[in-house]
């Protein structure tokens, strides 16, 4: 704005200037040479603005971890065992040739079964109940009756006696063989063999008797006892009943077929 002020100015002197000259008559003297006023103009500099990449930055997504699962933990219920009065059920002998049932069922036995023999140092009625009361119970079921074998009560007699010794129910004792041994040591052929133990501090008929309904009563899978008194396998019984000194009565019931 100032540059066009001073230039019109300029302007405006030397038409004055002129106008004098005209009026005036041209001096050709020692007047110096009118001076040549040239105007330049200077672009004016277009400052274009610098371009400053801005980076944009994208941030990175970090790849998540599988989460693990937690472990379920296994629990296991505690069912509490109730303390039996007599041991806990051992696994019965079974012989290295597997029992060999028979083509055909057992004949009933057209006369009562054979009572057992007296056996030294035990309870001759108790043992006569018990045998009873165990046909009564396979009858009960379609089951023929257990017939007496002396030798299955030998087995049995001796095997009660060693029990006491020991102080200890048990299938087989340190110092006696196992119960096949044992039974054919008794002179009894037999192609599959089991055995019952227990004792009571009862040594009348109801602690026998509740022995043998605790036997009879048991449930699958844990059911040794009732499968011996209820075997299709088995034909024969021998049974032991001895009241020690203590008081205590100890039973064992050997049977083979």
């Amino acid at each position: 704005m100032s540059k066009k002020l001073w230039f019109f100015s300029l302007c405006l002197g030397l038409g004055f200037l002129l106008a004098a000259c005209a009026e005036q008559p041209p001096t050709t003297g020692n007047l110096p040479p009118t001076p040549t006023l040239t105007v330049t103009s200077k672009p004016t500099e277009v400052i274009q603005p610098k371009h400053t990449p801005t980076a944009t930055v994208v941030p990175a997504t970090p790849t998540p971890k599988p989460t693990r699962a937690p472990e379920q933990p296994t629990v296991v219920p505690t069912t509490p065992i109730p303390e039996p009065t007599r041991a806990p059920e051992q696994p019965t002998v079974v012989p290295t040739t597997p029992p060999v049932e028979p083509t055909t069922p057992p004949a009933q036995p057209t006369e009562p079964p054979v009572q057992p023999t007296k056996q030294p140092g035990t309870t001759d009625q108790l043992v006569q109940q018990l045998l009873a009361q165990i046909n009564q119970d396979r009858a009960a079921n379609g089951l023929p009756a257990y017939t007496w074998d002396d030798g299955l009560a030998l087995s049995a007699t001796r095997h009660t006696q060693t029990m006491i010794q020991n102080g200890e129910l048990s299938h087989q004792l340190p110092s006696e063989p196992g119960l096949g041994q044992r039974i054919t040591a008794a002179g009894v052929d037999w192609r599959a063999v089991g055995e019952n133990i227990a004792y009571t501090t009862q040594t009348n008929w109801q602690g026998v008797y509740g022995v043998h309904k605790s036997m009879l009563n048991e449930q699958p899978p844990n059911d040794g006892h009732r499968k011996n008194y209820l075997s299709t396998t088995f034909h024969r019984i021998g049974i032991s009943i001895i009241i020690d000194q203590t008081g205590k009565l100890w039973l064992t019931e050997d049977f083979a077929n």
